[in-house]
């Protein structure tokens, strides 16, 4: 076990405690941001701070162990200050109750806001020649990508590179620039330099075009912005074809990770208040309203889900699974839905299929702890088929929901990362 304090060791303050962090050096992260205030402390969401004066808050839950031989895996979506700066994630990651994180601009600024309140109470207390401290834009977003990483990195090497993955977002931005979206995610997968990050692409067209040279260079390649099965089949292919680029230029495909993400409580969203209209206001259509009411998100991704088996037993995908490539990860994400009917448990009864993987906020952890996997029977996938079918005899076209949905989902993505530049643009401008 590695000592931060030997190797960050401030003339005002040393606490020779065990770092948490896994990573070995060069690639030991611990205490770069508190080099800064000249106090030496661990920053990879350690059990407890190296500071023993710093005091540990745990969250309001407190869950058991996770069985792991519950087939769903979890990953944290957002990451509070309490996870930040309790021990409590450092924790969870340990006992295996979660096995990978989303790091998203609205969680970043919270947990960076949370370590810039403990950097100030370390100002206060020891002094820095200039009394404050200084941010980077970048290295502040690749400094907390890479102690996420870190703490997962167990997790990574215990399962063999099939657990452990740390996902961070392009720029929305670039959403419809092919070759800035290829050139963002080139250079940050070789500025984080950790094997078990994904980066996050969007769904639209010009994103879907970077994700084959993407993957056929080695960069772990997560599709985000999926609402559809019609729209996961086209993420599916661009993520295949990479891996069948390489395979072609007989480069290795193990440890080459891909992703796809499907959010599900938006579709609720949308479409529940539009069945609502027709259950009030048409009797002839309201009992076929009534029966997709909150429920055309689990019938999408039931379908979305079927389409994600035939893919993995596909020939083509046999063939890069014999030449090492993993499997390709199937993402349930927003599972906290804004209507106050909904509720966290029913995404986890309804889909919590073989090999899938729950990306929850921290609040909702509590609800899937005990969720075991089930297979997916036919009489699943024909209900879920009949319900889409049955939003055209609603007039309520899927295509159509679909391009609202995307357009909706980047435009609040392009306000998160508008809210974490500002912040940052404050910081420097201070």
């Amino acid at each position: 076990m590695m000592y931060a304090a030997q190797y960050h060791a401030s003339p005002e303050f040393v606490i020779n405690e065990p770092c948490v962090c896994s990573w070995p050096l060069p690639h030991h992260t611990c205490g770069v941001a508190a080099r800064s205030v000249g106090v030496t402390a661990c920053y990879s969401f350690p059990s407890r701070c190296l500071d023993p004066r710093r005091q540990t808050n745990r969250l309001p839950f407190q869950a058991t162990k996770r069985d792991e031989t519950m087939a769903c895996a979890l990953w944290l979506e957002v990451m509070s200050p309490d996870l930040a700066t309790s021990g409590e994630f450092e924790r969870l990651a340990r006992n295996h109750d979660v096995s990978g994180a989303a790091i998203t601009p609205a969680s970043f600024c919270r947990v960076r806001q949370a370590l810039d309140t403990m950097l100030e109470d370390a100002v206060q207390r020891v002094g820095t020649p200039n009394g404050r401290t200084t941010h980077d834009t970048k290295e502040s977003v690749v400094t907390l990508i890479q102690r996420t990483a870190g703490l997962f990195q167990p997790a990574y090497a215990r399962t063999s590179g099939t657990e452990g993955y740390v996902s961070w977002w392009t720029s929305p931005r670039l959403a419809f620039d092919t070759e800035g979206i290829i050139g963002e995610a080139h250079r940050l997968w070789s500025t984080v330099l950790r094997p078990n990050v994904l980066i996050e692409v969007p769904a639209t067209p010009p994103g879907l075009e970077a994700v084959r040279p993407l993957v056929a260079a080695g960069v772990n390649i997560s599709v985000a912005q999926i609402f559809s099965p019609i729209r996961y089949r086209e993420a599916a292919e661009a993520l295949l074809e990479g891996l069948e680029e390489r395979m072609a230029k007989d480069l290795p495909l193990g440890g080459i990770q891909t992703a796809i993400s499907c959010s599900l409580s938006p579709i609720d969203t949308l479409i529940d208040p539009l069945l609502e209209q027709i259950m009030q206001t048409d009797v002839s259509r309201a009992d076929t309203a009534a029966a997709l009411h909150g429920r055309v998100a689990i019938g999408s991704a039931t379908c979305t889900y079927e389409a994600h088996r035939h893919l993995l037993g596909s020939a083509r995908f046999r063939a890069v699974a014999d030449r090492g490539a993993l499997p390709l990860r199937l993402l349930w994400t927003d599972l906290v839905g804004e209507h106050t009917t909904y509720n966290t448990a029913r995404y986890a009864r309804a889909l919590a299929f073989p090999e899938t993987t729950f990306v929850l906020p921290s609040t909702a952890l509590q609800y899937y702890m005990d969720v075991r996997s089930h297979p997916r029977s036919a009489a699943e996938a024909d209900a879920a088929r009949r319900m889409l079918e049955n939003l055209f005899s609603l007039n309520l076209h899927p295509q159509k929901l679909l391009w609202q949905l995307e357009a909706e989902d980047l435009q609040h993505r392009m306000q998160a990362f508008a809210r974490l530049e500002q912040e940052l643009n404050n910081d420097r401008a201070n």
